[in-house]
């Protein structure tokens, strides 16, 4: 199945292979974006921020189909993405810094000073630290979520989201 097919289009059914080339694909993209962050210039970053808003959509495209061979609903994927959301914050609130910026958020003479808290947030989250701390969050849930749901048996029957996979890829592969 081409990889467009896998991160795109959320309907039919994909193997384990075609699972973990489009996990490759987005973490392949979560990397290049975190450097373009830390390495480009101003709008890159801001367009790829802008990005980051979309990629529930592919995931639920990658994790769907592959619920899907597993004979399970997609639906499957709203507690994988809410696991997905507080590995995210967690990532967040474990960074050095983050009292700072939460304090400072809730003071209101600071808030008030939309420059200084501006420092403050690019200080605490704008660095390569923060950068390597939250692929870290991501790269491991990525893991260890991929493992799960790549070890779920594929079902060897015709089912309600199409034929089954061969070879844990795409059907007659």
């Amino acid at each position: 199945m081409p990889i467009s097919g896998v991160l795109f289009n959320p309907m039919g059914r994909t193997g384990p292979n075609d699972f973990w080339r489009g996990i490759i694909v987005l973490v392949g993209f979560i990397i290049v974006s975190n450097v373009l962050q830390l390495f480009a210039p101003v709008p890159i970053p801001q367009m790829l921020a802008l990005l980051f808003y979309l990629l529930p959509y592919p995931y639920l495209c990658v994790f769907g189909k592959r619920l899907h061979d597993s004979g399970r609903s997609a639906w499957w994927f709203v507690p994988i993405f809410f696991a997905f959301l507080a590995t995210l914050t967690a990532a967040v609130v474990t960074l050095p810094g983050w009292t700072e910026v939460a304090r400072a958020m809730s003071d209101p003479n600071v808030v008030s000073d939309q420059r200084a808290i501006n420092e403050l947030v690019q200080e605490t989250f704008g660095g390569a630290r923060a950068a390597i701390h939250s692929f870290a969050a991501l790269f491991g849930f990525n893991l260890i979520s991929g493992v799960i749901v790549a070890r779920l048996p594929s079902d060897p029957e015709l089912n309600q989201h199409g034929l089954p996979t061969v070879n844990g890829g795409s059907p007659f592969s």
